[in-house]
């Protein structure tokens, strides 16, 4: 018997409130922030004011920033992609209240500073 519990519905701006409740070290040790990513997902008809759709490139629209986290609602259109890009030192969740989302990590096997160039292989696809 499959007991799994569906992610309560919460809107954009409940979401903020949530977020603001954390004290600043559960951003550095995150198991409560995921547990509550986890338990949680956005209402979608609540993301309109933060939605703006672009055919040539993907939008990163900021809904909430603190000192703590930055909250952005990013938009692909069918088969848009960004670049290989990493999150050095940060943290970085995503949910997808609308559509689907492909992730593809790497490990880095070499770099050269100088030349801005890197060799990465790919470790997993999310």
């Amino acid at each position: 018997m499959d007991t799994q519990v569906s992610p309560k519905q919460i809107s954009i701006q409940d979401f903020i409130s949530e977020l603001h409740k954390f004290p600043a070290y559960a951003f550095d040790h995150t198991s409560d922030i995921l547990a509550f990513l986890e338990r949680t997902t956005v209402s979608p008809d609540t993301l309109a004011p933060y939605i703006t759709w672009d055919r040539q490139h993907y939008t990163r629209n900021l809904i909430d920033k603190t000192p703590l986290y930055e909250l952005i609602a990013i938009c692909w259109e069918v088969g848009q992609v960004s670049s290989v890009h990493n999150h050095r030192e940060q943290n970085c969740w995503m949910l997808v209240p609308v559509g689907r989302l492909l992730v593809e990590n790497f490990h880095l096997l070499s770099q050269d500073l100088d030349h801005g160039r890197c060799h990465l292989t790919p470790t997993d696809t999310v």
